[in-house]
């Protein structure tokens, strides 16, 4: 299925909407769950980075793309260990996007591990959708 880049732009839009203001960008450790919605129960959460309002967190979607806005960081690290996953989630860290994470691999792709008290920041991310044409 193809989707036109309009269509695509408005459906990315929706993103923004479905974070709503105060959401929140997750750091775990562990096996990711099959959903963005589903339990993280045994995983670490390692770090949160609050996302103070979409609008400031992703740019208006252009040419079936969305993109970071600013940067933001998480300045005090919850736990240590090595990143797996990563979610986007409301304020009430309810699921809206999930994406496997590493250290040099991974959707999310991170330069270090974290370290418990250090900081996490977020300086680059792009969501495409799939089949804009």
């Amino acid at each position: 299925m193809l989707v036109s880049f309009a269509q695509s732009d408005d459906m990315l839009d929706t993103f923004n909407t479905a974070i709503g203001a105060g959401g929140l960008f997750q750091v775990w450790a562990g096996t990711p769950p099959t959903s963005p919605t589903g339990s993280t129960a045994g995983n670490t959460l390692l770090a949160t980075v609050t996302l103070t309002t979409p609008s400031a967190f992703l740019a208006a979607a252009g040419d079936g793309t969305i993109t970071l806005a600013a940067t933001t960081a998480d300045t005090n690290a919850a736990a240590t260990g090595t990143p797996s996953f990563c979610r986007i989630t409301t304020s009430g860290t309810v699921g809206v996007h999930q994406y496997t994470a590493g250290v040099g691999s991974g959707e999310i792709n991170f330069d270090q591990g974290v370290v418990a008290t250090g900081t996490v920041t977020l300086t680059g991310l792009t969501v495409t959708q799939p089949d804009a044409a």
